[in-house]
């Protein structure tokens, strides 16, 4: 499906995509983003592993931080120990279903909060109340789609870098 779009984009024709094809391709562009990459990203940002990397600049003494400096000499972590702290950590997971069912019970109980403070005697309150729901799916739909039209904006940018 990835390859087809980008085809389409190319002899500009319009592909069809729906969320479910935009978060397969986002999880997709993610997976292939490798350490290397992350690691040389930071390395563009000015961290660098080994004092050969360090620019040579001087620097101007800054005095309001001289005290910090101070207590950090004393530690005994290194650069490398400090920068691969979180290198174990999980970035991605899975829910159990019961997790799941947690979450869309949650959702339900507080839509049905939201529906408990409205008096349904009154039909104006009960219009204002689909409104508002209305209102809330369509903004949260918008804001979905702009995520994930930027999200595979930047993947496809990010293929077309790798070729």
């Amino acid at each position: 499906k990835g390859r087809k779009l980008i085809t389409d984009m190319e002899q500009q024709s319009a592909s069809p995509i729906n969320v479910l094809h935009a978060i397969r391709m986002t999880d997709k562009a993610w997976r292939r983003v490798s350490v290397t990459t992350i690691s040389n990203y930071f390395k563009s940002c000015g961290f660098s592993m080994s004092q050969e990397e360090a620019s040579e600049e001087p620097l101007e003494p800054d005095m309001s931080l001289e005290a910090d400096w101070n207590k950090l000499q004393n530690t005994e972590v290194q650069f490398e120990d400090y920068v691969a702290c979180d290198e174990g950590l999980a970035t991605t997971g899975t829910l159990t279903d019961a997790e799941i069912i947690d979450i869309v019970n949650q959702d339900i109980n507080e839509d049905n909060d939201d529906e408990n403070d409205v008096d349904h005697t009154d039909p104006a309150d009960f219009e204002s109340l689909i409104s508002n729901k209305e209102a809330r799916a369509r903004e949260a739909d918008l804001s979905l789609k702009d995520v994930m039209i930027s999200k595979i904006v930047y993947s496809v940018h990010y293929l077309n870098l790798k070729k």
